[in-house]
């Protein structure tokens, strides 16, 4: 599953200073990456065993992914990129492409639900 390695680049992205090479990354929101990723990880471990409490709670996990990515990170990732540059398709591209892969992973396990014991 997707969720695995996805969870893994989010647990890196954590440790890294500088997202999208504009704003440094606050510790509040380092740690909470870092649950999440640990979560898609687990998650995605868990969808294997075919169950649909693993894959309960991996639409769970998407869904709070989702809500922390809504968080005030981004809205202030875009406006820094407007101050600096004035080009925020970069960061907002960006940002939406995670949302579109959130999504699609949510609704690919929907679409499954059925095959899940």
């Amino acid at each position: 599953m997707l969720m695995v390695p996805f969870g893994l680049l989010q647990v890196a992205m954590c440790f890294m200073p500088y997202t999208f090479l504009v704003t440094p990354l606050d510790w509040t929101f380092s740690y909470g990456a870092f649950a999440i990723g640990i979560l898609y990880v687990l998650g995605g471990t868990l969808i294997l065993t075919m169950r649909r409490w693993a894959a309960a709670f991996a639409i769970a996990v998407l869904v709070v992914g989702m809500l922390v990515a809504l968080s005030e990170r981004n809205v202030a990732l875009l406006t820094t990129a407007a101050k600096i540059s004035f080009d925020v398709f970069a960061p907002m591209f960006a940002i939406a492409r995670g949302y579109v892969v959130l999504i699609a992973l949510a609704v690919y396990l929907g679409i499954r639900w059925r095959q899940f014991r």
